[in-house]
């Protein structure tokens, strides 16, 4: 499934370049083109996967768990306080609140996954 929406999101993409092939006048066009040039030796400078390999140590586990823990709370409050606000039953039970703590549950705990 991952793999249809990966062709479908570069389908789009390349149908805005061939768009802007056809839109942009050439000066344009180079200009774009530099920049993203310019774009892509940045990001690859950063060099991203060295900050995420800290996140593979015990600490930054645990770091993770409290973000995840700190998110669930948040969206629980969020739909508690518009549960309030709106005048309905003040209970958790939405599918909203399940569909994300799930989804925490599921990013906090890769063994579940």
């Amino acid at each position: 499934m991952i793999w249809l929406d990966t062709l479908l999101a570069l389908g789009i993409l390349v149908n805005i370049v061939k768009g802007g092939d056809l839109l942009l006048r050439p000066q344009q066009r180079r200009k774009v083109q530099s920049f993203f040039e310019r774009l892509h030796l940045r990001l690859e400078s950063q060099r991203p996967i060295k900050g995420l390999q800290r996140l593979a140590s015990g600490r930054g586990q645990r770091r993770l768990m409290l973000v995840g823990i700190g998110e669930f709370l948040l969206v629980v409050g969020v739909d508690v306080s518009l549960d309030i606000w709106s005048g309905e039953s003040a209970t958790i039970g939405s599918f909203g609140v399940l569909l994300c703590s799930a989804a925490i549950l599921l990013s906090v705990c890769p063994c579940l996954s």
